[in-house]
């Protein structure tokens, strides 16, 4: 990826969702500072962490064990508003994990789906169409690995939509 001058924080974004298609790695904001002077430019720092080393604060009490793809992944970048642009001067790029397509598939991150894709899918799941049938479906048509569970948590959605829209 070549150098460039990014002057907003939509071509931030863009240039931040580019890499981790690019990549297969999956960026998370850990630490920010809003830019207060110019709140059009949204922040004045955001330190980015790949999600394999962000460790999530504990819930609960703690009594069940949850499974946790915490690696202790020290990839990292900064990103701060100098001089009219955006500059990184800092990062670290080795992560301790693979970083290919199957690794990042099976990530709850990528297995989320878009609002047009799940707009496709709710007819099907109101209907009452075969689980199975579902998840095929999203694989073959949007390249996406869903888990079974991850359809109950679409048909739980579909239903709470539903719900609203009758009220």
């Amino acid at each position: 990826m070549r150098p460039r001058h990014l002057t907003s924080w939509n071509q931030v974004e863009e240039a931040i969702d580019l890499l981790q298609k690019m990549t297969y790695t999956h960026y998370v904001v850990r630490e920010s500072k809003l830019n207060k002077e110019e709140p059009g430019l949204h922040y004045h720092y955001v330190v980015y962490v790949c999600t394999f080393g962000h460790k999530r604060k504990p819930e609960g009490t703690g009594q069940r064990v949850k499974g946790s793809k915490f690696t202790g992944c020290k990839s990292m970048f900064r990103i701060r508003y100098e001089h009219n642009r955006y500059i990184i001067p800092a990062s670290k790029t080795v992560h301790n994990h693979p970083c290919d397509r199957e690794y990042l598939t099976n990530d709850p991150w990528s297995r989320k789906l878009s609002q047009d894709q799940l707009q496709v899918l709710t007819p099907m799941i109101t209907v009452g169409s075969e689980p199975n049938e579902i998840i095929k479906y999203v694989d073959e048509t949007f390249n996406k690995t869903i888990t079974f569970n991850d359809y109950k948590n679409l048909r739980h959605k579909v239903a709470k939509n539903n719900q609203k829209k009758r009220n």
